[in-house]
């Protein structure tokens, strides 16, 4: 792959999506309550790309590794595209709007270096290329699984302190410490402590009641 190919490959696979999360996590926050998660997986994500992108030698492990991680990112680039394509589509009039269409531009680099990496024709050590896509699948994945179930324990003890003791200043405190807490939502000078009273809980109901469902806390 070579000249505008490659400039295009590199834009969507890395450069584009370091600056769309760049601009998320000030302005949009498209993922709400999952951000943290989703910041770790395509941090690793964009390291392996940079890592493929600029390094022609590769052991068996890493080259297992690699296509289990572009699969994955190739997934999660189509479904964070078809979740954020009605945003981008309505924001196409404004300049910053048209960063929710680089997704598609992400799962078609993504899966380049994944078909890539399956054409590869050298001899293979299928046992060595198989711990790396476990372990490159592990990395991904577990740590998000983890401090994600950490968040809703958070989230469920807030909810209690509202719904047992109405107790809004304990919620908050136990919420605010979240990374996914997008503070610019919530008051936090002591002129918004009645603002908060009626802000915390709408905030947990937007970002938080999904996540509560499923772990069993809230009713359906």
């Amino acid at each position: 792959m070579a000249g505008l190919r490659r400039k295009l490959w590199l834009a969507f696979g890395l450069w584009l999506p370091i600056v769309c999360f760049a601009v998320d996590s000030q302005t949009f926050n498209v993922y709400g309550g999952w951000s943290s998660c989703v910041y770790w997986f395509v941090a690793i994500e964009m390291a392996l790309f940079a890592r493929y992108a600029w390094s022609t030698r590769r052991s068996e492990f890493e080259h297992g590794a690699l296509f289990a991680a572009f699969s994955l990112g190739a997934l999660f680039t189509l479904m964070s595209a078809v979740f954020v394509a009605p945003m981008a589509l309505d924001g196409l009039f404004v300049l910053i709007g048209a960063l929710g269409l680089v997704p598609w531009g992400t799962f078609v680099a993504f899966s380049v270096a994944a078909v890539q990496l399956l054409r590869d024709r050298k001899p293979r050590n299928w046992l060595l290329q198989a711990a790396g896509a476990l372990t490159a699948t592990g990395v991904l994945l577990i740590p998000t699984t983890l401090w994600r179930r950490h968040e809703v324990e958070i989230a469920r003890a807030a909810l209690n302190e509202l719904q047992t003791h109405n107790h809004n200043g304990r919620a908050f405190e136990l919420l605010v410490r979240l990374p996914s807490c997008d503070r610019r939502e919530l008051p936090l000078d002591y002129f918004g402590k009645e603002s908060l009273r009626w802000r915390l809980p709408r905030w947990i109901d937007q970002h938080w009641t999904d996540a509560l469902k499923l772990a069993g806390s809230l009713p359906d």
